[in-house]
């Protein structure tokens, strides 16, 4: 007695290919900046592939819209609160149980803050002994306040003496600090 059976090879694919076009590996922005994310979605012989499910992951996640067929596209904010450095967006996207994923790594970098000091007056006089009280805004581009973070003041001439921590004081929204002359 013989037996036969038939033996062929072929593939089973649970593949998407995802290519983040924008935005480039390396790239700077600033905190507070908006980023535009493009990325095509194709299957695995290169076709563009429409109607998948697209989500960027950052710290937050936000879905991809499709702008043409197979390109996903989708506006991000960095948070003014985001570290400086590297920050990873992620890219996953799924079609009828196939998935994909591409990643980019961009650099974040810090932002110049809006301060505005409300004491002591310029033409205040201080005298030897007498303690100086220092307020301040600090706030971001946006208008919103600097609530966290290191807040320093230079000890002005003619005895200047280094710097002057500052904290933060959520009921009035100011950066506060005495020193003595």
């Amino acid at each position: 007695a013989y037996s036969s059976y038939d033996s062929r090879t072929f593939l089973i694919s649970n593949y998407l290919n995802v290519s983040i076009n924008s935005p480039l590996a390396g790239a700077t922005y600033q905190r507070g900046s908006i980023v535009t994310i493009t990325a095509d979605v194709t299957d695995i012989n290169r076709n563009l592939i429409s109607n998948a499910n697209v989500q960027l992951t950052a710290p937050t996640t936000l879905a991809l819209t499709e702008a043409s067929p197979g390109t996903y596209v989708g506006f991000y904010q960095i948070p003014y609160s985001t570290p400086t450095g590297s920050l990873t967006f992620t890219v996953n996207a799924s079609k009828n149980n196939n998935f994909g994923q591409d990643y980019v790594t961009i650099n974040v970098t810090g932002i110049n803050l809006l301060v505005n000091v409300i004491q002591p007056n310029p033409s205040q006089i201080f005298h030897r002994g007498e303690t100086a009280t220092i307020t301040a805004f600090d706030n971001y581009p946006n208008g919103s306040a600097v609530t966290s973070g290191t807040v320093t003041a230079t000890r002005p001439s003619p005895n200047p003496g280094g710097t002057v921590a500052l904290t933060y004081s959520a009921s009035n929204s100011l950066w506060n600090g005495n020193y003595t002359i």
